[in-house]
């Protein structure tokens, strides 16, 4: 029995770290459009469905986030994402992350790190942003 469970986990250690990688380069892509101010290709990553939460108490679907939500994200400090932790599986995926960021959100600056919350969902091929939570508090 004990053989069967040491088998299970190592064949369950792939996935899980092939999961995590899969977050971590569907969060980065995303945080790069994001980062681009271009409303027609964040639009093709946002999913119908789309809700985002701001820290400072302030919500959007996805139609109002694109007309009056988008961050303007400095060029002279890219963000970083780090410290993600992703579940899920092929078709969906949930990563809890954090942005180091330089920001204006909200008519505030934010230049710290502060952790994300965003749920993914496969449509086709592609990754789509269904949700995400912001708890990074504008200065």
């Amino acid at each position: 029995m004990l053989r069967l469970t040491a088998i299970a986990l190592c064949l369950a250690t792939p996935a899980l770290a092939d999961l995590r990688q899969t977050g971590l380069e569907v969060v980065t892509g995303w945080v790069s459009i994001i980062s681009s101010a271009d409303e027609e290709k964040i639009a093709r990553t946002l999913a119908p469905e789309y809700q985002i939460q701001r820290a400072g108490g302030v919500g959007y679907d996805r139609d109002a986030y694109l007309a009056y939500g988008l961050p303007t994200i400095s060029t002279d400090t890219p963000p970083r994402v780090e410290i993600v932790e992703v579940t899920g599986d092929e078709d969906l995926m949930v990563v809890r992350w954090a942005l180091t960021i330089d920001a204006t959100v909200e008519g505030g600056h934010i230049t710290r790190q502060a952790p994300r919350l965003t749920v993914f969902r496969r449509e086709n091929e592609k990754w789509m942003a269904v949700a995400h939570a912001n708890f990074a508090v504008p200065e």
